[in-house]
């Protein structure tokens, strides 16, 4: 056969190898998927298992933590507050952030100098940050809204599953001495009633009153909102084991450990992979 000839022989055929393989993939389309894995066993991750688990699906939670829980859930200090969840996105936080950088003491410092690791990586970041800045107010009402909806979801877990997490309902208050920080939370708590979050006003001796150890202070006044509260997180857990444990330590980076985590009646163990 002359050498051309092989090469139409095999063209010829590609079709139907095509048409298979693209047979295959439509059935792994409509296959549906049964394992999951969730990454990071905090609030987000559990909660999120919990729900996969709901709905018939075997689920493997992965942590880099010996416990559960131990980043950014547990630096929360347990609050369950729709009333923190005013967007950072706004030229007075960028005027802050300016600031704080020549300040010792600032309560959130930020390096402006690049990454040597990722060099474009914290402008864009930057960039994409002060984009936002225009939808501050929208952005405000829905993530109140989701605030308020993942409170009563903790709520409904807690109660379909029958596991205490310490809930504590004392309401947060926010009190001022700054006229201009109280000025700009009355604007904050419009937003937060638009957004179907009641917060509020109270005076000075009222401030007292709800929180003994901060009377006769020299405040200007606050805003209560008394269907906040707080909780232990790794107090949160689940009724139910997952079906099964990943040890297969190869998907593990050797110089990182990772831990599964398995829900059970009474805890959340990791183990190290």
């Amino acid at each position: 056969m002359p050498p051309l000839l092989p090469a139409i022989s095999s063209a010829a055929k590609r079709p139907s190898s095509l048409s298979a393989l693209a047979g295959s993939a439509r059935t792994l389309a409509t296959r549906p998927m049964r394992k999951m894995a969730v990454f990071g066993a905090g609030i987000t991750g559990v909660t999120t298992a919990r729900a996969l688990k709901a709905r018939g699906f075997d689920v493997t939670v992965f942590d880099q933590h010996r416990y559960a829980a131990m980043e950014t859930s547990f630096a929360n200090g347990g609050q369950l507050s729709a009333s923190n969840a005013e967007v950072w996105n706004s030229w007075g936080t960028v005027l802050k952030g300016i600031k704080w950088m020549f300040q010792r003491d600032a309560p959130l410092l930020m390096n402006p100098l690049p990454d040597r690791h990722d060099f474009l990586h914290k402008y864009t970041w930057m960039g994409e940050f002060m984009a936002q800045i225009p939808n501050y107010k929208s952005n405000t009402i829905d993530t109140v809204k989701l605030a308020i909806a993942a409170r009563e979801l903790l709520i409904e877990h807690a109660n379909t599953y029958n596991f205490d997490f310490n809930r504590e309902d004392r309401g947060i208050l926010h009190f001022y001495s700054d006229p201009k920080e109280y000025a700009h939370a009355e604007k904050v708590t419009e937003l937060y009633k638009e957004a179907g979050l009641e917060r509020e006003k109270v005076s000075s001796s009222e401030i007292g009153t709800i929180e003994p150890a901060l009377a006769g202070g020299d405040y200007l006044g606050g805003y209560f909102t008394p269907s906040d509260f707080t909780g232990d997180i790794h107090r949160y857990k689940s009724p139910e084991g997952l079906s099964h444990t990943h040890t297969d330590t190869q998907q593990c980076p050797p110089h990182r450990p990772y831990y599964v985590c398995a829900l059970s009646p009474h805890s959340l163990q990791c183990h190290s992979l």
